[in-house]
């Protein structure tokens, strides 16, 4: 459906009308008159920027001409490419950087903030006959929305935030630090608050991880329309944005797997020196609601959420055992730090969410995520170009993101081979699989996932789970029916024990490690049921070496379903259902296996080399356990539906000897600090040296995996004493 009878494009003529009503500023023909009845206009008119009017209220204009309507996907990706060309690759607190370059960087981000936001609102609906195609855009009437409703918003901010560092100036308030950090923590909160009530709010206890397509200031100002308020990363991006566009200090956007929020470096006060050491602040914002209480907590040094300050006996056992430098909602204090505004965008285009809203797609025992086509492509393109552009290379997030939407979605680019000889540590050489002369190469769809693991280890401490998830997902894809690809099977389970291993270096708290939890979950559900089990019929698609196939993808176009392959073409610009999430989210299906046989392994040492992998992901689950002292891992408990006993049950009682006999060897200390990935079966690895207690030579649980059947008992997954004499710790079932 066109565009034009949405309620989304009513909304915008209408705010548009109202503010010209409201400011007196007359309307020409080349205005939004044309743009309702969807008419091309000539760029030029009355409009500066791109095309935004020139009001009293904003003091920052556009320097650049932009069109009325954009009327294709190429048209849009070239004014997406034209502005990322413009931003400057400095970081924000760099002395160098002229503050004016600043502004018109990040007011450009905050256009297509708006401009993507919309699309996403357009095309996921969970009613189909509200979700409508995405051109024309009316990109213009876009803009002048950001300068009208978004930079008045900031610019009351920034008198709040004057007056209340005046007030404290006269008052010599600096209880809670310097007078510099006061001030902008002051700032910070003003500008929060200010986006909090410009928001559409939930009602009181509503979750906001429960808030899908709420992460853009498209959400933010026309939320209305489909009764949406911001998460976590809107909030967050929204008011670092602000802070940069009201000149405010410092600001950058900082991220980890799960959660955003504001980190500056601190400000020097008088009397010190640049040659002063520079240490980061931080600032929370993303607190929902309108109280005074929430408004309060804004601004705050993320450490005090860890606080035990005014909080009850009970909370403050829970709040004590982790912090800052523990928690895995905060990376461990190796979070991605945004530096520029390029950067910004490109974790606001990676968080774009294709799904369609609380939809599925019933195809036989499967229920798939339908997906946005159109949008999966905008946001595929959009991030090759900050790709290119460099402001991608030290965000893994994006980079996964990129790779998602090229699985699913494929380019010519992405289906390109790639020589990744120097990531691949003292793999052999091979003439197949695109490997010619001394060199490895893969495509270049699956370097992205490389690049991304690589980042995280060289950049962040090896401290982030999603790139080796992706990765995990990526191979499990390929290889699940194509009996040529089964080496990718293993590669996956390496790939999820490695999540696992990240995971576990985290200090355990239920509530900050909530959402990493239900990944290690959705895991374990992925693992049973794609590469430990295998349907009745052997049929298959076999494809050439590197080609990605599947038989989960279906493509939804206006009046017909099809079952089609991934990363062999593109699907039609209709609505797609995909097997992999394609939002920061890990992907979720909850089809059932009744079907389906333990999978037939085509070679042993495959077999043998996946449960080696298999018990690698369940050692590191059980070393979090004993190191904590308790037990909180769900898939651990014998009842679970996806359980120990279950999962390794599926193999043949050769194969299991053989991989414990391989993994207790302890002749080769197989470290996993420098592999990356391996491209064929010659270059397969296998796990050694487990570290749980659980699983050493002779424990309850190898015995149980030595015999014809496995069963494991309760005792068995006791989580064993440190204590001499002390009885083992027995599983809450």
């Amino acid at each position: 459906t066109p565009p034009q009878e949405s309620l989304h494009w009513k909304k915008i003529n209408q705010s548009l009308v109202d503010h010209d009503c409201n400011d007196n500023v007359e309307v020409d023909d080349n205005s939004l008159r044309a743009v309702d009845a969807g008419k091309r206009v000539d760029d030029a008119g009355s409009h500066n920027g791109h095309g935004c009017c020139n009001t009293k209220k904003n003091t920052i204009q556009l320097n650049d001409n932009g069109p009325m309507n954009i009327y294709s996907h190429e048209e849009l990706t070239t004014q997406f490419q034209n502005d990322v060309k413009s931003l400057s690759t400095k970081s924000a607190h760099d002395d160098v950087v002229d503050p004016k370059k600043i502004e018109q960087d990040y007011l450009k981000v905050a256009i297509w903030n708006f401009v993507v936001g919309y699309c996403e609102a357009l095309s996921t609906h969970k009613d189909s006959t509200r979700r409508y195609s995405l051109f024309p855009v009316p990109f213009r009437a876009l803009c002048q929305l950001v300068l009208e409703e978004f930079l008045p918003l900031l610019n009351d901010a920034k008198q709040k935030s004057a007056s209340v560092a005046t007030s404290n100036s006269t008052n010599n308030s600096t209880k809670n630090g310097s007078s510099a950090q006061l001030r902008h923590r002051q700032a910070v909160q003003t500008i929060a608050n200010i986006i909090w009530k410009r928001a559409q709010n939930k009602k009181c206890g509503t979750l906001m991880q429960d808030e899908l397509h709420a992460n853009s200031l498209y959400t933010c100002l026309c939320g209305d329309v489909d009764g949406k308020s911001l998460d976590c990363f809107g909030a967050a991006s929204l008011v670092v944005v602000g802070m940069n566009l009201s000149a405010l200090g410092n600001s950058c956007l900082t991220l980890s797997e799960d959660h955003a929020y504001e980190s500056h470096s601190k400000q020097l006060n008088d009397g010190e020196t640049k040659d002063a050491v520079i240490v980061r602040g931080t600032c929370e914002v993303a607190i929902p609601g309108n109280t005074k209480t929430a408004q309060s907590k804004r601004g705050r040094e993320i450490s005090e959420t860890f606080s035990s300050q005014n909080q009850s006996s009970t909370q403050r056992k829970k709040l004590d055992a982790i912090t800052a430098e523990t928690s895995w909602l905060y990376m461990a204090k190796n979070p991605v730090i945004c530096e520029n505004a390029g950067m910004v965008l490109a974790a606001m285009i990676g968080n774009v969410n294709c799904d369609v809203e609380k939809q599925k797609l019933k195809t036989g025992e499967e229920k798939m995520p339908v997906v946005s086509g159109p949008l999966y492509k905008l946001k595929r393109d959009l991030l090759w170009v900050l790709h290119d552009a460099g402001f991608m290379k030290k965000i893994p997030f994006a980079l996964i993101e990129l790779g998602d939407c090229e699985e699913h979605m494929s380019s010519e680019r992405g289906m390109e081979w790639i020589d990744v000889t120097g990531l691949v540590q003292g793999a052999k050489c091979d003439s197949n699989n695109g490997n010619e002369g001394g060199k490895i190469a893969v495509l270049r769809n699956e370097k992205l996932f490389m690049d991304a693991i690589h980042i995280s280890r060289k950049l962040y401490d090896d401290s982030q789970a999603y790139p080796y998830l992706y990765a995990g997902h990526y191979h499990k894809d390929a290889g699940r029916d194509d009996p040529t690809q089964e080496y990718r099977l293993v590669e996956s389970l390496r790939f999820y024990s490695e999540a696992s291993r990240v995971a576990s270096k985290y200090q355990y708290d239920s509530r900050d490690c909530m959402q990493l939890m239900k990944h290690m979950c959705t895991v374990a559900s992925l693992i049973y049921r794609d590469i430990l089990m295998h349907p009745f019929s052997n049929i298959s698609s076999t494809s050439s070496a590197g080609t990605i196939t599947s038989s989960t993808t279906s493509v939804c176009g206006s009046d017909e379903v099809v079952t089609t392959a991934q990363n062999t073409g593109n699907p039609s610009e209709g609505d797609t259902a995909a097997s992999s999430s394609s939002s920061g989210t890990i992907e979720n299906n909850n089809d059932k296996s009744n079907n389906k046989q333990p999978r037939k392994w085509q070679l042993q040492k495959n077999a043998i080399t996946a449960i080696t992998w298999l018990l690698s992901f369940y050692d590191s689950l059980f070393h979090w356990e004993e190191r904590e002292g308790q037990s909180f891992v769900e898939i651990l408990g014998l009842r679970h539906k996806h359980s120990f006993a279950k999962m390794l049950g599926t193999f043949d009682l050769d194969s299991r000897r053989g991989a414990v006999e391989t993994m207790l060897d302890g002749s080769n200390n197989n470290t996993t600090d420098k592999r990356i990935q391996a491209v064929t079966e010659n270059q397969l690895q296998y796990f050694q040296n487990p570290r749980s207690q659980r699983l050493v030579k002779d424990s309850l649980l190898i015995q149980a995996l030595l015999k014809e059947k496995v069963i494991v008992k309760e005792l068995d997954m006791a989580i064993p004493s440190n204590e001499l004499g002390r009885v083992r710790k027995r599983r809450r079932q």
